[in-house]
């Protein structure tokens, strides 16, 4: 399993450069996130996986701009740095799923790369289907944002087994239950788990087999951009593991 690591590090430019050049990570990027300095470290990564960041702008927990404008930016990104793996546009609830597939197309056309199409509850299971009948790679959306109650989770290797056999990979969006994924045979997961040392205040630790949390001392304060080095480092260790034992 392919574990991408997502989410802006917090810690110093010249250091995430150290790291990423001798770890070599997986990482999931957002659009919306892009700039100067992360273009540089692109030549990095073993794998890049690319979001449109769109949901958020759209949202309003970012700056809005137009839809159009976007889509172009976000393909002409991909074009320039020779993306060669990115979820779609999943923004249903803003434009209707008509558009979305209209989106999907023109990306297509202007990249000549097939987006990763992201089903969501909302669309029904034969889609769910014949998204897999069509696409070498699909997404399963919604889990971050709860579309899916705890015990709809539990239904999840059975969309993962339909997948293969249409000889579909599937990708779990956010999703890193560490009690779910040696069950949940997704062929790549994201998360951004690592970074929640930093807000929460405590470091992880690889032991081997999966991470552990260690709290700060009572009375101490958490060093959040050493922490942020060192989890980021320990979920690489993870993220290599999963992708020979998970």
């Amino acid at each position: 399993m392919n574990m991408y690591l997502a989410g802006q590090d917090p810690s110093p430019f010249e250091r995430q450069q150290i790291v990423r050049k001798e770890l070599r990570p997986l990482i999931l990027e957002s659009f919306m996130q892009v700039n100067a300095k992360s273009v540089q470290m692109l030549p990095y990564y073993e794998s890049y996986l690319l979001d449109s960041g769109a949901f958020s702008m759209l949202a309003g927990t970012a700056k809005k701009t137009d839809l159009k404008q976007y889509v172009d930016g976000f393909a002409d990104y991909i074009n320039l740095y020779k993306v060669k793996l990115y979820f779609e546009l999943d923004i249903d609830p803003f434009i209707g799923y008509d558009e979305v597939k209209r989106i999907r197309k023109y990306l297509f056309d202007k990249t000549r790369v097939r987006p990763i199409p992201v089903w969501h509850k909302s669309r029904g299971i034969a889609d769910f289907k014949q998204m897999c009948r069509e696409y070498e790679y699909v997404a399963l959306g919604g889990y971050v944002i709860k579309e899916f109650s705890r015990n709809e989770v539990k239904y999840f290797p059975q969309f993962i087994k339909y997948a293969h056999e249409q000889g579909a990979k599937i990708h779990g969006l956010g999703f890193t239950s560490l009690k779910m994924l040696p069950v949940c045979h997704f062929d790549s997961v994201d998360s951004t788990a690592w970074l929640s040392g930093v807000q929460f205040g405590y470091i992880y630790k690889f032991n081997g087999k999966t991470m552990t949390k260690i709290n700060r001392p009572e009375g101490k304060r958490l060093n959040y951009k050493k922490a942020a080095v060192n989890n980021f480092v320990e979920w690489v260790k993870f993220q290599k593991y999963a992708k020979s034992h998970l």
